[in-house]
């Protein structure tokens, strides 16, 4: 590297200079071994038009700059990309509106090949721990070597799963380095550490006791029970019936099911509205309180979408009707899922449930509030704890669509005697559940119910 820079200030002083300035943030220390098209391309097309405070101008005479010692190290490659007319239209857009450079950077990025896309069995993170960095950074240059032996042909036929194929082989191989563990293995333990911790800078004992326990059952796959289609029933039932042979569903003017839903959904499960208990048929969806649940979930899943007053099927949502264990872990990934103060206590919930299937419903309710106050959940602005009202109304949303569902049963439904009992579809459900928040990638998420 030092020949090279000497070469290029001997016949341009300024050049050089640039070059010297772009290599010192580009690898350090390190050499030039360190150098990777992924790392050279996110310089150029990034780092340099949003984090350095220089000129337009002065942006494309740095690349040039490193174009001009990238040829006299021998490096013809990552010259090419330095001066190429995607790296000076990546700029021209950042001079233009940073909007548009961002996602010129975005399209870019991906149309490169060498940027690790994301696996349904990985996202990454926006924010990444030292073993998803060394992951994401391996995995760019296995790609970057299948680019230059030509096994990857960006732009060809097909590429992008070819892309995928590889980033997932290279990912799943065992790494001396690692002890016999994966890439993939070691983003996944990581991610199980970081969530049983919980929050950065919020440690909780009482978070690390209730969810230590489940945290292996959680590194494999968990298969779909037994008998999917059996619990799914009701919400297959409203699929079926928001379909309406392709026609979809004509809303009320108040945005609800129409009364003819309400009251097929209770002749088809009677026990939603016993004849002992009620002396008319239902006159609307909220007569019905597990058809309003399952109308929401059909909305959360993205399986239904409402245009004007009309309720049709999404393509998601055709898909999953006619792939039952499909459905089934789509919904069970959903419960725990995202920042939602539900979901923290989803993930509460279904923990206990693991660890004692029949579980005393005060008992983890106290439990939960414990837990989501050491968390750093606030009830506000005035940061008062977490009230026991908002988590014991998680707990019923839950109860009720678990029940709904068929993955508990309730037992001693009086205060403070009552009791959820996991069932074999709910076991599988709560890990599913689990897994997928625990292995998601890691966001900031906020701690206060309003």
């Amino acid at each position: 590297m030092t020949a090279a820079l000497a070469r290029l200030e001997t016949v341009d002083a300024v050049a050089a200079a640039d070059a010297r300035a772009a290599l010192e943030w580009l690898v350090g220390d390190s050499g030039l071994a360190s150098l990777s098209r992924y790392g050279i391309q996110q310089f150029c097309w990034y780092e340099l038009p949003f984090k350095w405070i220089v000129e337009p101008a002065v942006r494309r005479e740095i690349v040039i700059a490193l174009a001009r010692f990238f040829d006299l190290a021998g490096l013809a490659r990552y010259a090419e990309l330095c001066r190429s007319d995607r790296t000076m239209d990546v700029l021209a857009a950042w001079a233009d509106d940073p909007s548009r450079g961002f996602d010129a950077y975005k399209r870019a990025a991906d149309d490169s090949g060498v940027e690790p896309p994301n696996l349904p069995e990985l996202t990454w993170s926006s924010g990444m721990g030292a073993d998803e960095f060394a992951a994401f950074w391996s995995t760019a240059m296995a790609l970057e070597v299948a680019i230059d032996a030509g096994a990857l042909v960006p732009g060809a036929k097909g590429w992008r799963n070819e892309r995928a194929a590889i980033a997932r082989a290279h990912l799943v191989q065992p790494r001396e380095e690692l002890f016999g563990a994966s890439y993939l293995q070691s983003v996944w333990t990581a991610r199980l550490g970081d969530w049983i911790e919980g929050p950065v800078g919020l440690p909780s004992r009482a978070r690390a006791q209730l969810l230590a326990p489940v945290a292996n059952a959680l590194l494999h796959p968990v298969d779909p029970p037994r008998g999917v289609a059996r619990p799914l029933a009701p919400l297959l039932w409203l699929l079926d019936a928001v379909d309406n042979g392709g026609d979809g569903l004509l809303l009320t003017q108040n945005g609800n099911l129409p009364r003819s839903v309400a009251h097929g959904i209770v002749e088809a499960f009677p026990s939603w509205w016993p004849a002992a208990a009620h002396d008319a048929a239902p006159s609307r969806e909220h007569d019905v309180p597990r058809l309003v649940l399952l109308h929401e979930l059909a909305r959360e899943t993205k399986l239904v979408r409402r245009t004007g007053r009309r309720l049709q099927l999404t393509r998601r949502g055709h898909q999953l009707r006619g792939d039952p264990k499909a459905l089934w872990q789509a919904v069970a990934e959903h419960q725990a899922v995202g920042s939602s103060f539900a979901a923290a206590v989803n993930e509460l919930v279904f923990a206990a449930l693991l660890v004692e299937p029949l579980t005393v419903v005060a008992e983890v309710v106290a439990e939960a509030m414990v837990v989501l106050t050491e968390s750093g959940w606030h009830d506000g602005a005035g940061g008062a704890p977490v009230p026991r009202d908002a988590v014991l109304a998680a707990v019923d949303e839950l109860a009720l669509r678990a029940t709904t569902l068929g993955w508990v049963r309730e037992k001693g439904r009086q205060w403070p005697r009552r009791q959820l009992r996991l069932t074999e579809t709910g076991r599988a459900t709560a890990l599913a559940a689990l897994r997928a928040r625990a292995l998601a990638p890691r966001v900031l998420a906020p701690r206060a119910l309003r």
